[in-house]
């Protein structure tokens, strides 16, 4: 079992990705709409930052004088939309791993932090290191703040007083988004097969053609180098028969939308021999079940991977391969290589009690000095640790500790603690937490567990908000 903790201490978790094909250069003419929730920011896309307390100034590429900062120059807002800002005033944002970038194509440059205790906005033609990159979390009145990835304490924000936008220590008003609105995305075609995918003779295929954009409905026409008797086609989907004899074939489809616009894919693929296959018998021991994958048979050479499921109270014991010939199939992290003949699987099962495991913090080099994405070994077993640190790293730190350390949770993005090690037989996870200093704000954080190596979560127990110190059972 592996586990798994997302503990937010002061902002919202937010996941932010895009799907959607990238917008052409702004050329000075659009729409912008308001961004009312950061999952609303899209790598690849323009847009608009207004000081919050205005109501038309808009960042430009434009210094105030010799300052380390940008000037606010007037847009058009009507019906709460900035209408054909000029390109000195639209930004495109674009991600940097779980960060994102600001970059204006007018000026050529990337924006970033002048440094830790300065106000300054720094620029650049390149986006170098954690400075040149920024986080996003919801506040107040549909603005948004905008974090430096590498000094935290720095936030992206419009002075009314001075006016002018930098980097301030919250002090200031945070910033309206205006995001640039989609235009009609062109005709495309997609296929849910890799190119030059292989399959054996027997099997069959079928390849899935996905049309989008341009206007709907779709028509699909399928061409290919195979023989007619080896395929058959019907709307988006192609079928390979598994009557189709082995060799090197393509495949295209043409589509056409209800405006008559044309678009194509093609794709590779092979069809070869079967291989030989040798046997798998599998016998399990009481108290618990077993099985491969493969389930029942395996050309040699093969990585075979036995599914052994202790009962309540047990753990896998022997996991052991014999070749037909008596010899040892070695078996290594549950798994193994197929030999050129049939084999027999046996698991055996013992009593458990569990496994007992503790992280304190304490251990030698159990130490992370940065949010940045990184694993560190605690108690023998290694974690992922993604906006979390091990604190405290300077001598004014504000962490709780039992000890001489703990993990501190950062929170402006996805702030998570994963255990990259099963665990067997785990029957109940416990630890204290407390908030960061004095902080007040809190928000929700779960506890979950994964029982297939992490490909799926289940939370532990409702959601926890806790402003001062609290003790966590889960069962």
């Amino acid at each position: 079992m592996k586990l798994r903790q997302l503990l937010i201490p002061v902002f919202l978790t937010i996941t932010l990705c895009s799907f959607m094909p990238a917008q052409a250069a702004y050329d000075g003419s659009g729409s912008f709409s308001l961004v009312t929730t950061p999952a609303e920011i899209t790598s690849g896309g323009y847009y608009v930052f207004i000081g919050g307390g205005t109501t038309d100034k808009a960042m430009a590429n434009v210094r105030v004088g010799t300052a380390a900062a940008f000037t606010g120059l007037v847009v058009n807002v009507s019906g709460g939309k900035v209408e054909n800002p000029g390109t000195d005033r639209v930004w495109r944002i674009d991600s940097a791993g779980s960060n994102f970038t600001i970059y204006n194509e007018a000026a050529g440059f990337y924006i970033g932090n002048a440094g830790s205790t300065v106000n300054g906005i720094a620029s650049s033609s390149t986006a170098t290191g954690a400075k040149y990159q920024w986080t996003f979390a919801a506040t107040a009145s549909n603005r948004t703040k905008i974090v430096n990835a590498e000094f935290s304490g720095r936030v992206l924000q419009w002075n009314n007083g001075t006016p002018r936008f930098a980097c301030y220590g919250s002090t200031q008003q945070d910033i309206e988004i205006y995001k640039l609105d989609s235009g009609p995305v062109a005709l495309n075609v997609s296929l849910d097969k890799a190119n030059n995918f292989s399959i054996e003779e027997g099997e069959g295929a079928v390849i899935t053609a996905t049309a989008a954009g341009g206007e709907a409905p779709y028509d699909y026409e399928w061409s290919t180098t195979m023989e007619e008797e080896d395929y058959t086609w019907s709307g988006n989907q192609f079928t390979i028969l598994a009557t189709a004899r082995a060799g090197d074939y393509d495949v295209r489809v043409d589509v056409t939308d209800n405006a008559e616009d044309t678009t194509y894919a093609t794709i590779d693929f092979t069809i070869t021999a079967p291989a030989m296959k040798y046997g798998i018998t599998v016998n399990a021991g009481a108290n618990g079940s077993a099985s491969t994958t493969p389930a029942t048979e395996a050309a040699a050479g093969v990585q075979v991977t036995v599914n052994a499921t202790p009962d309540s109270g047990y753990a896998v014991d022997t996991i052991t391969v014999t070749a037909a010939d008596s010899s040892n199939v070695p078996v290594a992290g549950g798994k193994f290589t197929m030999p050129g003949q049939a084999v027999t699987v046996t698991v055996t099962f013992k009593e458990s009690a569990g496994e007992s495991y503790i992280v304190d913090f304490e251990g030698d080099g159990e130490t992370k000095g940065s949010y940045n994405t990184g694993t560190v070994t605690l108690n023998g077993k290694q974690w992922d640790m993604t906006q979390v640190m091990i604190g405290p790293v300077q001598p004014t730190d504000a962490d709780w500790k039992n000890g001489a350390r703990s993990a501190r949770f950062r929170g402006y993005d996805t702030s998570a603690m994963t255990l990259l090690e099963d665990i067997a037989n785990i029957s109940s996870i416990s630890f204290d937490y407390r908030r960061y200093g004095t902080e007040s704000a809190q928000t929700n954080w779960v506890v979950e567990y994964s029982t297939d190596s992490g490909t799926s979560w289940t939370q532990t127990s409702e959601d926890v908000r806790q402003s001062y110190f609290c003790f966590f059972h889960a069962s």
